[in-house]
C-alpha cells in the first residue's frame, strides 16, 4: 500500500525535478489505487508529460536497470530518486500479475 504522504512527497519531487504535466496524480483513501485526473480538456497532440532526462533512471539493459534501482533504493534518503523509489510497488504487490505467477 502506498501511503498518502508518499504520494505528496512524490508529487513535490516531480515539481522539483521539472517534470511537467496537466494531469494531477491522485490516490484512493486506502492507498490501493493511483490514478491521474485532468482539470481541463486535453486536445489531440497536447503534451501530457514532459520529463527531463536527468530525472530518469536509465541503464543499458534490464539487468543494469535492476542494479541501479537496487542501488538507489539502498541509498535511501541520500538518493535523489527516493520519492520515486518509494512509489514503486513491492514484489509482494506485484505477485498478483501473471508475469510473477509460479
Amino acid at each position: 500500500m502506498v501511503a498518502i504522504n508518499n504520494l505528496d512527497a512524490y508529487v513535490g519531487w516531480t515539481v522539483a525535478q521539472g517534470i511537467q504535466s496537466p494531469l494531477q496524480l491522485r490516490s484512493t483513501q486506502d492507498g490501493q489505487y493511483r490514478y491521474a485526473t485532468a482539470s481541463q480538456p486535453i486536445a489531440p497532440n497536447d503534451t501530457i508529460l514532459r520529463v527531463p532526462l536527468a530525472s530518469c533512471l536509465t541503464a543499458e539493459n534490464l539487468e543494469a536497470l535492476a542494479e541501479r534501482l537496487k542501488y538507489e533504493r539502498d541509498a535511501g534518503a541520500r538518493s535523489k530518486f527516493e520519492p520515486y523509489i518509494k512509489m514503486l510497488p513491492s514484489f509482494e504487490q506485484l505477485k498478483v500479475l501473471p508475469r510473477f505467477w509460479d
